[in-house]
């Protein structure tokens, strides 16, 4: 029965095409802002924004991204990303796959029905979007957004860029403010 096995050119032929395709790719070919959708990228601020607005998107999810995005159409495999992003350091996939999971919830692109990154098992990821260079308008909303915003309230807040907390950030802030919270109501009762 193992004669009947046909044989993998498949395998082999897109072994070839995937080195073809990154051969062709030079990385300071791409070294700007890339626009999707309502989406840019700025790997030189680290922001991704939509219509103009930041939003908030971790260092290494931002990086997997940018990589993603400058490489449309393209199957990555998942050894080139993993090689990629933490070069000389030994991680396991769930890395990445917790990357991909933190971009597809900042984009607002379920899984099951993708429209921009796409998960092809045992291979690696795809872009799906149009990818265009970011025209001078998108340019302009990544200069002049300088992180103001306004509460519930309509107060103005003003922040840094690329204001983000990492999940166990924000648990530890929140675990923090409630402590103190608790010592100050605690203080008041007596």
């Amino acid at each position: 029965m193992s004669s009947m096995r046909r044989p993998e050119l498949t395998s082999d032929r897109r072994k070839v095409d995937e080195l073809a395709v990154r051969d062709t790719i030079d990385d300071a070919t791409v070294a700007g802002p890339l626009a999707f959708g309502p989406f840019v990228i700025d790997p030189e601020t680290g922001r991704l924004l939509e219509s103009g607005h930041v939003v908030p998107l971790a260092p290494k999810p931002f990086e997997t991204l940018y990589f993603l995005a400058s490489r449309p159409g393209r199957v990555v495999p998942k050894a080139e990303l993993m090689e990629r992003l933490w070069p000389g350091t030994f991680v396991t996939d769930d890395v990445l796959v917790q990357c991909v999971v933190d971009i597809r919830r900042a984009l607002r692109d379920p899984a099951k029905h993708p429209r921009i990154v796409q998960t092809i098992p045992r291979r690696g990821y795809q872009f799906l979007a149009p990818v265009r260079t970011a025209d001078a308008a998108e340019l302009a909303a990544v200069a002049g957004d300088r992180g103001v915003s306004a509460d519930s309230r309509g107060r103005t807040l003003r922040f840094g860029p690329a204001p983000y907390l990492s999940d166990g950030q924000l648990e530890a802030a929140i675990g923090i403010l409630g402590d103190v919270v608790g010592r100050a109501h605690h203080k008041s009762r007596r």
